[in-house]
């Protein structure tokens, strides 16, 4: 009768051990960047911190950017709407919320009544009280008194525009601000291993600033 060479269970034991070990191994490698990793997307990103803001919609996404944390690649969002500030860390592997917050708009003030939506009332120096049966609407303005702006998607595509070859998704951060009293648009894009970054007249289109600098990012 031919013989059967069996291993014994001490060898059985340290190779599942060895192969435990080495799945692990690439699975820390990949996390770190090694390899390559899933991406929920900007637009996914966009979603899923818009869902966490009943009624908002992409132009109130006030700022947006992809970012690395502890080796952790994330997505940072920030919504203006109804006259609060939210903002969210989003796992750009699987779309966790890693970390969210809400505080009221620069520019508002809330008043202690249980629908503080309705009761939100701007802060100007010339502002007119309104009739206590209207409602204010904070989410057109983003806390600011209304004026010409050109929205968050042109301020993208004029930016892009100075970028040959780059598209939205090389956008990693878009941000509404006010510098003096004059609305700006802050558009920071990164490709070809270069970071570029606008900032772009809220009211007017035209470029007030331009810088490029070697990308960290890329090294």
């Amino acid at each position: 009768m031919e013989n059967k060479r069996r291993i014994s269970k001490p060898v059985k034991i340290g190779i599942i051990a060895a192969a435990v070990a080495l799945m692990a191994g690439a699975s820390v490698y990949a996390a770190a960047g090694g390899g390559s990793a899933a991406d929920i997307g900007e637009a996914k990103a966009k979603e899923i911190a818009l869902g966490q803001v009943p009624g908002a919609s992409q132009e109130n996404i006030t700022k947006f950017r992809k970012d690395v944390d502890d080796s952790r690649q994330e997505y940072d969002v920030e919504i203006i709407y109804g006259g609060y500030e939210y903002d969210f860390e989003i796992s750009a592997a699987d779309g966790t919320i890693f970390d969210r917050s809400k505080d009221i708009a620069e520019g508002y003030q809330h008043s202690s009544s249980a629908d503080s939506t309705a009761s939100d009332r701007l802060v100007t120096e010339t502002a007119t009280p309104e009739p206590q049966t209207q409602a204010a609407q904070p989410s057109q303005s983003y806390g600011y008194a209304s004026s010409a702006d050109i929205g968050i998607e042109k301020a993208k595509s004029t930016a892009l525009a100075q970028v040959s070859g780059a598209s939205s998704s090389d956008i990693v951060k878009a941000e509404r601000d006010y510098d003096d009293g004059r609305l700006e648009y802050g558009i920071e894009i990164y490709y070809g291993g270069y970071e570029y970054e606008f900032e772009i007249d809220g009211a007017t289109g035209s470029i007030i600033s331009k810088d490029v600098d070697r990308a960290d990012y890329y090294d």
